[in-house]
């Protein structure tokens, strides 16, 4: 039976195949490659920093003004796992509890109170520009959290999870919706999809982590690369573009 949500999908990949390559990022900065149990070790801290240290809620909204990049992966799914709705697009500065976001995008949305800036090295440590004031390194925020992430209540098919420009999702809807985008371009049970998508629009979004979920394979996220290489060296089944 398929997982009724991203977080249950993301915990059952874990179970079934903690090692191999869940999420790899191909870029400027150098090749990141996440195991499942890796980037849920990452949403888990995540998650916590979320929950503990800002008090977001089932349904808070939690903007993500973040690159095409593997973090974006894993605060899709830090949000997924606290019930969180995940908003990427453009800002409602009344109805969002934290926004969590790179260095270029930090000044649209300074006006939100609490704010997260997300660095793009590789290993994920802290950038080394200087924090405006007010702002808090991610990198820095989340060793405080565990490595294993327990919801007070299991998000559920039907909470919103995802936001992106017009169109609002709920945890089923992403699975559903991720299924059907891993069927028209033909990436199978267990596929490896390359996406050189903008995760701008809602394909480019879920291909980061829900449409592997939805099969049971593996993303290659390729950004100002050459897709031909990069579809041959990474062994892509499928292509996002």
């Amino acid at each position: 039976m398929p997982a009724p949500t991203p977080y249950a999908a993301l915990l059952a990949a874990v179970h079934s195949d903690p090692a191999t390559p869940l999420v790899t990022y191909v870029g400027p900065e150098g090749r990141t490659e996440l195991s499942a149990r890796s980037l849920e070790n990452a949403a888990a801290k995540a998650a916590g920093l979320l929950r503990d240290g800002f008090d977001v809620q089932p349904g808070d909204v939690v903007a993500l003004l973040l690159d095409t990049h593997w973090q974006t992966s894993v605060w899709l799914a830090a949000c997924w796992a606290t019930g969180a709705l995940a908003s990427i697009g453009p800002l409602d500065l009344h109805h969002v509890e934290v926004c969590v976001a790179t260095e270029p995008n930090l000044g649209v949305a300074d006006a939100i109170p609490e704010l997260l800036r997300v660095s793009t090295h590789p290993f994920g440590l802290p950038s080394d520009a200087p924090l405006p004031k007010g702002v808090l390194d991610a990198a820095v925020e989340v060793r405080a959290y565990g490595d294993v992430f327990v919801p007070y209540d299991e998000p559920r098919a039907d909470d919103p999870a995802l936001r992106v420009g017009d169109s609002s999702l709920s945890g089923g809807d992403v699975m559903a919706t991720a299924a059907h985008l891993a069927e028209q371009i033909g990436l199978g049970p267990r596929g490896r999809l390359l996406t050189t998508r903008p995760a701008t629009d809602l394909s480019g979004v879920l291909a980061l982590l829900a449409v592997p979920l939805a099969v049971a394979g593996s993303v290659v996220i390729a950004v100002d690369q050459d897709p031909d290489r990069v579809r041959t060296t990474e062994n892509a089944t499928a292509t996002l573009t």
